[in-house]
């Protein structure tokens, strides 16, 4: 062993006759058996890292980068150093299954599925640039994937890097020297108002259509909390609803009561002639409870008195939107006339309650969208009242 470590030297370039430690300096030996410079260093981890070189200056070099990171607090090691960016992900993905939201571990995994991985998944975990990533951001704007998928597909890289930062998985978070493109996200609307007044016309005929409708429209529950709702959430005597707990469906599990994405400390107010359609429907429910296999005393429940699976209740509305003859729409949309109609006649700071938002600018932003036609009349009134245009002001 001596013979391959009579030469020793420092990484400013001290020799010494035998190894010793250099105070985290790192250490450099000329090793004749191979003829290459070998360089040794621990890294903030406290794990020696080691390489070697053809030139000695080479060996200097990488050692002073290794201090530097270690200056920073940065390790610049993957602990998988082949892993591709699809197995990253997908192992970042299982570690995120319960800490996050079941729709949201869902969105991850379209992302992963459907925009990263088809581009990307194959490249070196630990080695993805910025710029690949800048061009995989381009080509998904270019195929004509909306703001919101390629957001998402961003948000994804960024986090997970960030967590493979901190868990000393990767060296580095790629994503911090991307420069993001100016995406905006455009919100669907709410469903055309005299399109809203058919299906109101349509859905009187069924109770179920009726009640549901009429929830999703002037309670504003997201889809989900509706397959939520039980009959002990309703109070009859002050009108009112409790929206607490909403359906989603976890991988491998099946359909789930979950927690609220917003809590709502208090219960809802309906107009009695909203409770008056919500009990006719509860009526009428009763006469079809023989065919169930369980009772979990929930409004909307599917047709054997179990949770109703997000499928079916997209595919009630698509059919409810068929036999009204307007084009097919989302059930989100009616969550967005009942928060547009409320802010008509209402000012920022009771919607805001009314729907449980805490920042404004998602309420207006996402979902209020006055009609033309009020924009219209309010433009009409300002000129009226303008004290520049009164001939009675002086």
């Amino acid at each position: 062993m001596s013979e391959l470590h009579n030469d020793i030297v420092t990484a400013t370039g001290v020799k010494r006759n035998k190894r010793t430690k250099l105070n985290g300096e790192g250490s450099i030996y000329f090793n004749k058996v191979r003829q290459v410079w070998t360089g040794a260093f621990y890294d903030i981890h406290g794990k020696r890292r080691v390489a070697s070189f053809k030139d000695r200056d080479d060996t200097v070099n990488w050692i002073g980068k290794q201090k530097e990171a270690r200056d920073r607090g940065e390790g610049i090691f993957a602990k998988n150093p082949k892993q591709t960016v699809a197995q990253f992900l997908d192992e970042w993905l299982e570690r995120r299954v319960h800490q996050v939201r079941p729709s949201t571990y869902r969105t991850y995994g379209q992302s992963i599925k459907n925009q990263i991985n088809p581009n990307i998944g194959h490249l070196n975990a630990a080695k993805l640039r910025p710029i690949i990533i800048e061009e995989m951001i381009s080509k998904l704007i270019e195929k004509g994937y909306k703001a919101g998928t390629v957001l998402g597909a961003i948000r994804v890289l960024s986090k997970s890097y960030n967590d493979g930062v901190r868990l000393d998985l990767v060296p580095y978070n790629p994503m911090k020297k991307v420069e993001i493109p100016n995406l905006k996200s455009i919100p669907l609307p709410p469903i055309p108002w005299d399109e809203l007044r058919k299906l109101y016309e349509t859905a009187e005929s069924n109770p179920y259509s009726h009640a549901r409708l009429v929830l999703a429209a002037e309670v504003g529950e997201r889809p989900g909390e509706a397959r939520g709702f039980k009959w002990s959430d309703v109070d009859e005597v002050n009108s009112t609803i409790k929206i607490q707990r909403q359906v989603v469906r976890i991988k491998g599990e099946g359909l789930h009561f979950s927690d609220t994405k917003i809590p709502q400390l208090e219960p809802t107010y309906m107009t009695p002639r909203a409770m008056n359609i919500l009990l006719t429907y509860k009526r009428h429910q009763k006469l079809n409870k023989a065919k169930w296999k369980v009772d979990l005393d929930l409004i909307f429940p599917n047709t054997k008195g179990n949770k109703m699976d997000e499928t079916r209740d997209k595919k009630w509305f698509k059919d409810l939107c068929a036999e009204t003859g307007i084009p097919p729409r989302s059930l989100y949309q009616l969550r967005k006339n009942c928060f547009t109609q409320f802010m008509s006649v209402s000012d920022l700071g009771t919607t805001m309650k009314f729907t449980g938002h805490t920042q404004s600018s998602t309420l207006l932003y996402s979902y209020i969208s006055p009609a033309s036609q009020a924009v219209k009349d309010a433009v009409l009134r300002s000129e009226a009242t303008n004290p520049a245009l009164r001939k009675d002001v002086g």
